[in-house]
């Protein structure tokens, strides 16, 4: 994996709501159990809310890597705040290796997704992953990586 920041930084956890400074639907902040005895597909299949990322994912051949492979960094955008008319290129949002919160902290630079694309991480601002999601939860480990709950597409 490449991370174009001059290295990575210790952090603490990232906030647990959204960008707008909400909390995402549904209540809880806290939408995944923190370690999983599953994998990263099965983890959000579990979940209900990652349907959009899922067929996605599907469709694009990304389901076996998100079942077997790893250790894999995904940031999962929650089906919430994204319209189904934008598309969602899942490889853009699975990373080889496993970036923890701690990593990403402080992080300017670029994350170096499977499907080849550079993804900004600035988390300084209130789009920190791509420009664009903010991180809902993070460090949610299954089998095969970890997973980042983001609040919308990259």
């Amino acid at each position: 994996m490449s991370l174009c920041a001059g290295g990575l930084c210790a952090g603490g956890l990232l906030a647990a709501c959204t960008g707008t400074g909400r909390r995402p639907s549904g209540g809880d902040a806290t939408l995944l159990a923190a370690v999983q005895e599953v994998s990263i597909a099965e983890t959000l299949r579990q979940s209900g809310r990652f349907e959009r990322f899922l067929r996605a994912a599907e469709a694009q051949g990304f389901m076996e890597v998100l079942s077997r492979d790893g250790p894999l960094t995904v940031f999962a955008p929650l089906d919430i705040d994204s319209p189904a008319s934008e598309p969602l290129p899942a490889g853009a949002h699975i990373a080889p290796g496993q970036l923890v919160a701690a990593d990403l902290r402080g992080i300017r630079g670029q994350i170096s997704m499977l499907d080849g694309r550079l993804v900004p991480v600035d988390l300084s601002g209130e789009r920190g992953i791509g420009g664009k999601a903010s991180l809902v939860q993070t460090d949610v480990r299954a089998t095969n990586g970890i997973i980042h709950i983001i609040d919308r597409p990259l």
